[in-house]
């Protein structure tokens, strides 16, 4: 049942992790999603939802009047976590695969000792299959609540204020904002032990991802430093640093950042 479940919990990410509106595009993937087998789902779930860098977005021309509404939601996990989370899950599914096809050619269930290694086994493979339901069940709880966060949004001013190219004001939700998500990620990747990075390095990871030099201007900020504490999601710092010996300017990630 345990394992059971977990399947379970991977297909409602999947089907969770994708909203739109389009006729055809939306119950196709449910389709998908329902009859896919243990393994595929596995395969799906690190290439779409738990990945180790944002993807990039999809963009389709579509030949209708129609308003097309397609949104896609992924959880980015550090590389070497997302490695050790899929190899974790791919052995569960082996030895669930292993218990359906071969468990009784391995215990003979005839005397009480094989038994007793028997269900030995089963309490091993329980125990890991209870592990894994468990951080899935954590990574559904923060995906409820970043969809209740986008419902929010979605009735903001905020959002109104971006599709007409107005620049955020002080205290606007910016979560939302790609640059900010990449000066998260650039500290999610790069801090130091003490869990602090450069903002001058924070700025070439927003460059390699694609953002211009000055975006924050976009947002009514005067320069990165201004953008990264206007959002409050950071703590800026100066401090000299020791490789340069030049003083430098310095963040943290707050307690405000989602999981």
């Amino acid at each position: 049942m345990n394992l059971q479940s977990a399947e379970l919990r991977i297909k409602n990410l999947l089907l969770s992790a994708r909203i739109t509106n389009h006729p055809d595009r939306g119950p196709q993937r449910a389709r998908q999603i329902n009859k896919s087998t243990f393994g595929a789902l596995k395969s799906e779930l690190f290439e779409s939802f738990l990945v180790d860098s944002p993807p990039r977005p999809d963009a389709r021309e579509e030949n209708s009047t129609q308003v097309i509404f397609d949104a896609t939601q992924s959880v980015v996990m550090p590389p070497a976590a997302r490695d050790k989370y899929q190899a974790d899950l791919c052995s569960l599914i082996e030895d669930r695969n292993h218990l359906i096809h071969h468990f009784q050619n391995q215990h003979d269930l005839n005397c009480d000792g094989c038994c007793e290694a028997a269900l030995a086994r089963l309490k091993e493979l329980n125990d890991r299959a209870i592990s894994i339901l468990d951080a899935l069940s954590e990574i559904r709880q923060s995906q409820r609540q970043i969809a209740q966060h986008l419902r929010q949004f979605a009735q903001s001013e905020t959002l109104f204020n971006l599709i007409m190219g107005r620049p955020l004001a002080p205290g606007q939700d910016w979560l939302m904002i790609e640059e900010v998500q990449w000066l998260i990620e650039a500290g999610q990747l790069y801090a130091d032990e003490s869990g602090k990075i450069s903002l001058q390095k924070g700025v070439e990871h927003i460059a390699q991802k694609g953002g211009s030099d000055d975006a924050y201007t976009n947002y009514g900020c005067k320069s990165w430093q201004d953008l990264a504490t206007k959002t409050g999601l950071f703590s800026v710092e100066r401090q000299k640093n020791p490789a340069t010996g030049r003083w430098e300017r310095f963040y943290r990630l707050g307690a405000k950042i989602p999981l």
